[in-house]
């Protein structure tokens, strides 16, 4: 990032980059592996369709985010949403794992059992560039958990194998729920400002879409993990951007098994080097 610094007559030009660290996810299920990584839609059965991944997951938010930050009130909107979803996923979450606990605790005190680890787990690099995307990689984390424990209650006689079953799907709906949620974004390219001034483009996107609640179209309300809004004129306040992980192009692959699924959302394209004005 190119950051102008003026003071007076006095002008001084930074070339300041974004901070950067490395990332790597360790899955020890193939429950959770799959969840990661998603499903194709069938090319021959239009009944089995696409399952967004983390990877999706984690992509389309960085969208919402970045609208979000350009003053889209539906950006916005869709992230209180995102996050109330993850609050009670995270809800649920707790329950089922006390639920197991209480099973896998009621064993002879002569019995010690150490934690069920996998011996190769699938270890895998993300780039998460939003705290909303972390949030998901969280979920993915407390679910892999979740599915050791279920499936080390079935190994030890403690559950039956068809309560394990139904337990891990209704965890690992939870998880694909959340996933899903992000598929009903639509990039609307409009602003608060837009909307105010009911111009065409505003009008267009609120016949389709209808309006968000009145305190997210005041900007009152916000996603705790909503940016700083950046307004198109004015001096703007300068956030340094923090990106963790690999960049999207070395994790094409990964990110090429959830194409399919996010049918409808638009690959945002590569950001250019801005120069931004700070008046000090």
């Amino acid at each position: 990032m190119e950051e102008r610094v003026q003071s007076g007559s006095d002008r001084v030009t930074l070339n300041i980059g974004s901070l950067r660290s490395q990332i790597n996810l360790e899955l020890h299920t193939y429950h959770a592996a799959r969840l990661w990584a998603g499903r194709r839609p069938s090319a021959t059965d239009n009944k089995l369709q696409g399952v967004l991944g983390l990877t999706g997951y984690l992509h389309l938010t960085t969208q919402i985010k970045n609208a979000a930050a350009q003053d889209d009130p539906y950006a916005d909107w869709m992230m209180i949403q995102i996050e109330e979803k993850i609050e009670k996923v995270k809800t649920r979450y707790a329950e089922i794992k006390s639920q197991v606990k209480e099973i896998i605790d009621d064993i002879p005190r002569q019995l010690t059992i150490s934690e069920n680890l996998n011996l190769q787990p699938a270890r895998m690099p993300l780039y998460v560039n939003t705290p909303l995307g972390f949030q998901g990689v969280y979920l993915l984390i407390e679910f892999d958990g979740i599915a050791r424990d279920l499936l080390l209650a079935n190994h030890i006689g403690k559950m039956m194998r068809g309560q394990m079953e139904d337990m891990l799907d209704q965890a690992a709906h939870q998880i694909r729920s959340t996933f899903a949620m992000v598929q009903n974004y639509r990039n609307t390219g409009v602003t608060r400002d837009d909307i105010a001034a009911n111009n065409p483009r505003a009008r267009d996107v609120v016949e389709k879409y209808g309006l968000p609640p009145q305190d997210v179209l005041e900007g009152t309300r916000r996603s705790s993990f909503a940016p700083a809004i950046i307004k198109k004129t004015g001096v703007v306040p300068v956030d340094q951007e923090v990106v963790v992980g690999k960049d999207p192009d070395d994790v094409a692959v990964t990110e090429e098994m959830n194409t399919a699924a996010i049918a409808g959302a638009e690959k945002p394209a590569r950001k250019k080097r801005a120069v931004k004005e700070v008046t000090v």
